[in-house]
């Protein structure tokens, strides 16, 4: 992992973890503000007008600092070798894309073809 996925995976578990933000509203959050980076980055006034997002929960996000136990989650996934899937990797289950509130990221370890075709039959 280089400094830009540990920097991007650093805001997916932020959004992961975002109190009062589930799926659908994590998906909401990315596809209007143009990626998970960016959402912790754009204008309050902006934010509110997202569908399900609001006046509060535009302000939790905003004021989010947390970033320091993220970097701890960060390390641990490193040191136990713990892989993750954001909802828009291309690895992500098929089968989990269309379901609206799927979570937006997976953790596994080891060998994971979540996509295998023996799964469909």
């Amino acid at each position: 992992m280089d400094q830009t996925d540990d920097e991007q995976l650093i805001y997916k578990l932020a959004l992961h973890l975002l109190p009062g933000i589930g799926p659908v509203s994590a998906r909401n959050l990315v596809s209007y503000c143009g990626g998970v980076k960016e959402i912790f980055h754009t204008k309050k006034s902006e934010l509110q007008r997202i569908p399900f997002i609001g006046t509060e929960r535009a302000k939790e996000i905003l004021k989010y600092k947390n970033f320091n136990k993220i970097q701890e989650e960060l390390d641990q996934i490193k040191k136990n070798k713990i892989e993750t899937l954001f909802y828009l990797d291309k690895n992500y289950p098929q089968r989990l894309r269309n379901c609206d509130d799927a979570p937006i990221l997976l953790f596994y370890k080891g060998n994971a073809d979540l996509n295998s075709e023996k799964l469909y039959q």
